[in-house]
Formats: structure tokens, sequence, C-alpha cells
């Protein structure tokens, strides 16, 4: 990030674009975990996606009440479409 000057969210926005074109990346784990949140949160924040979809958070966010971050529902969503084929 420092090297180019850029910011996790524009990372992040990358790399959630790639996915939506049905590609994949490999060791997702380390990701994952900047998310910082319980296997339980993110299973619920996966089935919100599941139901509204992933081209936008705030459906999401309000769905969970506002209890996860859009820098967690960020990395959650490059996780899920990971997972789930874009």
């Amino acid at each position: 990030m420092q090297r180019y000057g850029v910011t996790f969210q524009t990372i992040l926005h990358h790399l959630t674009r790639y996915m939506e074109t049905g590609q994949r990346m490999q060791g997702t784990d380390s990701l994952l975990r900047m998310a910082a949140v319980s296997q339980e949160v993110q299973a619920t924040v996966y089935a919100a996606f599941d139901e509204l979809g992933t081209a936008r958070l705030k459906p999401v966010f309000d769905r969970l009440n506002e209890q996860v971050s859009y820098d967690a529902l960020r990395v959650l969503r490059v996780c899920y479409l990971n997972q789930r084929g874009g």
C-alpha cells in the first residue's frame, strides 16, 4: 500500500471487481482474519449476502443493525465472492 500510495479500501475495491469477473485467489485466510469477526458473525454476513447480494453494502449493514463495520463487510465481501464464485 505504501509503495503505490493506495488505501486498504482501494485494494479491497479492486479485489472485489476481480472476484466479480469470476476470478479466484488462494490464501484468503489472512484476509479473512483482517475482518476480525467470529465465525458466527461471518456466517450471518454471508447469509445476508446470499439474500441481499453483494453489489451494495448498505442493505447488509442495515440488516445487521450496524453491528459489523463497513471495513469488515468489505473484507468479508471479497472472501464471500472468492468462495461463492463471484
